[in-house]
C-alpha cells in the first residue's frame, strides 16, 4: 500500500528544514497511542505489518505491507499514525545522541565525505542540497516542533490516494477500508509543494577532493539539466544508461582491467521542476583516475557522434523485456506502476504496454538522446584522491 500526496518539507522555512525532515522518522522511534516501540513490537509478534509514514521534499503519505490474515490491523495501524502519533522525551534524547554519533562517524569516511563536498560543489553550499548534516545540526531538532509539524501534515488526511496491490478481496476489504481509512480527518485544504529554488550549478565544473590515507579513488561525472518529464521518456532514458553501461564494462573493466565497480545511473524527475540528472562513477587507483576518465568520455563522445550499436540495443531491449516479465509478478512493481500513475497523471496501461514500447527504441533515438543528456558544456567531474 502507499497513500500519497503533494506536499513536503520544502513546504517549511529553512530554519524547520531538520524538525520537518525527521518528523515521520522521530514519530517512528517514538511509537503511537499508548505503544513504545517495544511495545509495538510485541503487539506485533506473530503478524507480519510494517508502516511507514514518510516526508519527502515535494510528497508526503505513508506506505506499508501486510499479510492477508492481518489486514485489518494493518489499517488499525494505519490509522494510528494518523490520528495518535506518541510523543517521548526520552527516546527523542537518545535518537539525537545516536544520530550525532553515527554521523561523526559517517564523516571519517573518504567516501561520505567526497560525497558530501561534492553536494556542495554542485549547489554552492545551498542549505536546501542533500548532504551530510554536521552533529550540531541536530542540536536544530525540537521535539515539539517536529511534533507539530508531524501532526500539521498528518493529522489531516485530505488529498491522500490509496493504493492497495495483493491477494485482495473486495468484499471483505471495503467495510474496513470505510472503517478505518474513511474516519480519517479529512478538511478540504490545498495539497502543494514548494520549489525552492535549488538548482545545480552550470558549466563544466571539476574538482579534486582530498581525503583519507588508503591509495583509492573514485571518479564522478554528473551531468543534469531541464528536460519535460515523461513516462516513455524514463523508458528511453534507461534504454541508453544500459546500453552505456555495457560500453563502460567492456572498455574499463575487460579490456583495460581498470575498475572493479560502478557505472552510470540516469533519472527523470517531476518535482519540484522537470530535470533529469545522469551519474557516472567507479572506485579505481589514484594511478588510473586519468586514462580511465579519458577512456569514459571517448565513450559518451561515441555514442554522440556515431552513435549506439544495434546488438547492444538488442541485448539490452531482451534484457528489459525479460526483467518487466519477471516484475510483473511482483506485489511491489504494480504498486509502483498504479500509484505513479496517479501521483504524475500518465496513463495507468502503460503498465501492459511497456513491451511494446522497449521495441519501438530505435538506436537513431537513443543517439538524438546521447546528444541530449550528454551536455559537453555542462557538467560537473570530481575526483577523489587519498590525502588529509
Amino acid at each position: 500500500m502507499d497513500a500519497w500526496r503533494l506536499g513536503g518539507y520544502y513546504n517549511y522555512v529553512i530554519a524547520d528544514k531538520m524538525n520537518a525532515q525527521r518528523s515521520a522518522t522521530l514519530v517512528q522511534t517514538m511509537g503511537v497511542k499508548d505503544m513504545s516501540p517495544i511495545d509495538l513490537r510485541k503487539f506485533m509478534a506473530g503478524k507480519s505489518v510494517n508502516v511507514h509514514p514518510y516526508i519527502n521534499s515535494a510528497d508526503e503519505g505513508i506506505e506499508g505491507t501486510s499479510s492477508v490474515k492481518d489486514f485489518e490491523t494493518f489499517l488499525q495501524m494505519i490509522h494510528l499514525y494518523f490520528t495518535q502519533p506518541r510523543k517521548d522525551e526520552s527516546l527523542f534524547q537518545s535518537y539525537v545522541v545516536s544520530e550525532k554519533a553515527s554521523i561523526q562517524n559517517l564523516k571519517e569516511n573518504p567516501f561520505n565525505y567526497f560525497s558530501d563536498t561534492l553536494s556542495k560543489i554542485m549547489y554552492k553550499g545551498n542549505p536546501w542540497a542533500a548532504g551530510l548534516p554536521k552533529p550540531a545540526d541536530y542540536d536544530q531538532l525540537n521535539l515539539n516542533r517536529s511534533f507539530a509539524i508531524y501532526k500539521e501534515i498528518f493529522g489531516n488526511a485530505y488529498g491522500m490516494h490509496f493504493t492497495f496491490v495483493g491477494n485482495i478481496d473486495v468484499n471483505k476489504m471495503k467495510p474496513l477500508i470505510e472503517m478505518y481509512l474513511g474516519s480519517l480527518p479529512a478538511s478540504p485544504k490545498e495539497n502543494k509543494f514548494t520549489d525552492v529554488g535549488l538548482r545545480p550549478v552550470k558549466g563544466v565544473v571539476e574538482a579534486t577532493i582530498n581525503k583519507g590515507l588508503a591509495q583509492q579513488s573514485l571518479v564522478n561525472v554528473v551531468f543534469n539539466g531541464e528536460v519535460p518529464y515523461s513516462i516513455d521518456g524514463k523508458m528511453e532514458l534507461q534504454a541508453l544508461m544500459d546500453v552505456m553501461n555495457i560500453k563502460i564494462i567492456e572498455k574499463l573493466r575487460e579490456e583495460m582491467s581498470g575498475i572493479y565497480g560502478g557505472g552510470m545511473r540516469g533519472s527523470l524527475t517531476k518535482r519540484p521542476y522537470n530535470n533529469y540528472s545522469i551519474n557516472i562513477s567507479f572506485p579505481c587507483g589514484p594511478e588510473n583516475v586519468e586514462k580511465l576518465t579519458t577512456a569514459l568520455f571517448a565513450l559518451i563522445k561515441e555514442a554522440r557522434e556515431k552513435g549506439i550499436d544495434q546488438k547492444d540495443l538488442d541485448k539490452i531491449k531482451e534484457t528489459l523485456k525479460k526483467q518487466d516479465e519477471e516484475q510483473m509478478k511482483q506485489n511491489n512493481h504494480w504498486l509502483l506502476g498504479l500509484s505513479r500513475a496517479f501521483i504524475e497523471n500518465d496513463d495507468p496501461v502503460s503498465i501492459l504496454e511497456y513491451p511494446k514500447k522497449v521495441n519501438a527504441i530505435t538506436v537513431q533515438e537513443l543517439q538524438q538522446l546521447a546528444n541530449k543528456y550528454f551536455d559537453m558544456n555542462n557538467y560537473v567531474k570530481a575526483v577523489l584522491k587519498p590525502g588529509q
